[in-house]
């Protein structure tokens, strides 16, 4: 199962987009949350590496890879 972190900077954007986007390469379950950029206190992100079973720096890098690769 392919699994997405979407990430909007604030409560008045929407998340619906990266979702699409990711539903489109077959992502079929998100971690999402509405937080500024500069804010590194991500809990849903820290959540999704704990239930992952990742670390910190490979989660960042995993999503960087993929962000990459769809630009």
């Amino acid at each position: 199962m392919k699994i997405g972190y979407v990430r909007v900077s604030s409560q008045d954007q929407n998340e619906a987009r990266q979702i699409e986007a990711l539903q489109q390469q077959g992502v079929e379950k998100f971690f999402s949350e509405k937080i500024s950029g500069q804010n590194m206190n991500r809990p849903t992100a820290s959540s999704a590496i704990k239930k992952l079973g990742l670390s910190r720096s490979t989660f960042y890098r995993k999503v960087k890879e993929y962000e990459q690769s769809i630009n």
